[in-house]
């Protein structure tokens, strides 16, 4: 067994407590600075996006009042969002029918013409002939806003009993069912008037 003696005086050991209890005081309260500013910082973020919202509600309060004190702006103001409305549905049928009329042959012309909202055309026309029938499709499948067309029926009237059958031929009546691009044919007819 060994024994060590230690001749030398024993020094005194620093007092570590205090600093560290002084610096953990001063990160614990630079943390809670830096809580408390990104707190504020939010806070004032939401803050001013509630007053935006505040003043746009004030405005639309303000509008509204003053709507009900006066009714023909209420009136002014829903005719112009009928208007507005309008504008952004209505479709230029005058210059399909015009288009579709240009296609027909000589000598074939429109019985009947409806036009539905989803681009849906449906066309009765007559025709001399069965050529007659087949070039006016060709043609209208030829036009780049069609999408599809479709002849539904051919028929024939029969001939009226004072009539010379060898004289008079039989009129070729057509039903079509035409699926047209609107806001193509509305593209191509503004690019027209302009």
């Amino acid at each position: 067994m060994r024994i060590d003696i230690n001749l030398l005086e024993e020094k005194d050991q620093p007092n570590r407590l205090p600093v560290l209890i002084v610096g953990a005081g001063l990160f614990v309260m630079v943390l809670v600075g830096v809580v408390f500013y990104w707190q504020h910082l939010s806070l004032t973020q939401e803050r001013e996006e509630l007053d935006k919202q505040y003043r746009i509600l004030q405005s639309d309060l303000e509008s509204y009042q003053r709507v009900q004190l006066d009714p023909e702006i209420e009136q002014r103001q829903t005719l112009s969002e009928a208007a507005q409305n309008i504008k952004t549905t209505i479709f230029p049928t005058i210059e399909l029918v015009e288009r579709m009329v240009a296609l027909l042959p000589e000598r074939g012309y429109f019985e009947a013409y409806d036009y539905y909202e989803l681009g849906l055309v449906e066309v009765e026309a007559r025709f001399d002939s069965l050529q007659g029938v087949a070039a006016y499709t060709s043609a209208l499948t030829a036009e780049s806003f069609v999408r599809n067309v479709t002849v539904d029926e051919v028929y024939t009237l029969p001939v009226e009993a004072g009539l010379d059958r060898v004289e008079y031929r039989p009129r070729y009546i057509a039903n079509f069912t035409i699926q047209i691009e609107p806001n193509r044919f509305r593209q191509e007819v503004s690019v027209d008037e302009s």
